[in-house]
């Protein structure tokens, strides 16, 4: 399912839920240090940078335009772990 909205289009699961892509960034190698956004609803909030999936977008590369829309640079490098998934079986 698709829904257009100004300017963009919204994408949902068979379950109706709007399909979502979001990147942990970490500044190097060792981990202890992760990249977090301020939310845009809620601005004393962070999140890691993810958001809307378009049609026909892979989670990966999703999540790399996250990165890129919401920190303004490009990712030089990243690993892909898993889609994370809910107890009930489904997917972000």
């Amino acid at each position: 399912m698709m829904k257009v909205k100004s300017n963009q289009t919204r994408t949902y699961d068979g379950d109706g839920f709007k399909k979502r892509a979001a990147c942990l960034c970490f500044r190097s190698c060792s981990e202890e240090e992760v990249l977090l956004v301020s939310s845009s609803r809620h601005p004393d909030k962070w999140i890691v940078p993810g958001g809307g999936m378009e049609p026909e977008e892979e989670p990966s590369v999703a999540a790399a335009r996250e990165v890129c829309e919401e920190v303004g640079s490009f990712l030089i490098y990243y690993l892909i772990m898993a889609p994370f998934r809910f107890v009930d079986g489904s997917t972000l």
